[in-house]
Formats: C-alpha cells, sequence, structure tokens
C-alpha cells in the first residue's frame, strides 16, 4: 500500500489554501479508517490485563525493528533546514529506546525535547504532553 501525500508526489495539486495542518490531519484520519475498514484495526487491541488497551506489537519487538532501521537511516544536517523546527522524542532513558540520531552531534542545532517515560510510541503514551510541547513551540512563534 502506498501513500502519496497530498500536493508531495502524483497526486494533482489541490487548492493551496487546503495545504494545510488540519487537511493532513483530514487526510490521514480517512486513510486510517479505510485501513481498518479493508485490513482490520491495527496499533492496538483489548489489553491482556485489566482495562484498557495495549499494543499489537510488544514494545521489544518493535524496538528490534528500529534497531535494523538504523543501517539504512540517513539524517538530514539541522544546518540544511531553513525553517524552525521542534523534534520530540521518547525518553532516551527507558529500556529499550533511541535517540533521534546514531551520532549525538546530528543533535546540535536541533530544537530538542523529549516526553519522560514514553517510547517512539510517544504520541500513544502521552498525546497531552507531546500536544503541550508542540503547541508551546509554535505559540512561541506566533503561529498558533
Amino acid at each position: 500500500m502506498l501513500y502519496d501525500l497530498r500536493n508531495h508526489g502524483w497526486s494533482s495539486l489541490s487548492d493551496i489554501q487546503t495545504h494545510n495542518i488540519a487537511t493532513f490531519v483530514s487526510d490521514n484520519e480517512h486513510i486510517f479508517q479505510c485501513i481498518d475498514r479493508h485490513f482490520g484495526e491495527k496499533t492496538l487491541r483489548p489489553a491482556s490485563y485489566g482495562k484498557g488497551y495495549q499494543l499489537r506489537c510488544p514494545r521489544e519487538y518493535e524496538s528490534c525493528i528500529f534497531e535494523y532501521s538504523f543501517a539504512y537511516n540517513f539524517e538530514p544536517k539541522a544546518h540544511d533546514i531553513t525553517c524552525p523546527i521542534k523534534v520530540i522524542g521518547g525518553d532516551p532513558t527507558v529500556p529499550l529506546s533511541f535517540l533521534p540520531s546514531m551520532d549525538l552531534i546530528g543533535l546540535v542545532g536541533l530544537d530538542y525535547d523529549f516526553v519522560p517515560r514514553t517510547t517512539h510510541f510517544l504520541q500513544l503514551e502521552d498525546p497531552q504532553e507531546c500536544a503541550n510541547i508542540m503547541l508551546e513551540f509554535l505559540e512561541d512563534r506566533g503561529v498558533a
């Protein structure tokens, strides 16, 4: 399955007024609904321990995949990026976690922050804190 992000590939250009985060979120929600409808729900399943949900693929398994991905990873240079960016990552002190760079020099020049007690699934594990960090970044730049 391929997903051609709006205006970034083979899809035809849409009105520039719709080229924004809200539209991307809407696009992704639509894509996820279609994936669930055609392939079944993904990511979470009912927890085997009490109420709530747990990841379909345990974090120990997922971390193996990310370990292999570093062999094929390329890292953009912070000085090549001309717009303000914020990198929000999982807690580098939790077991099986990793930093967003294999070489710590890659973090120099980046506005990097992490969400305590989370992994690379930080958006699922602590969505409110992820949103708070992002909104603070946008507010500091006068765009939120």
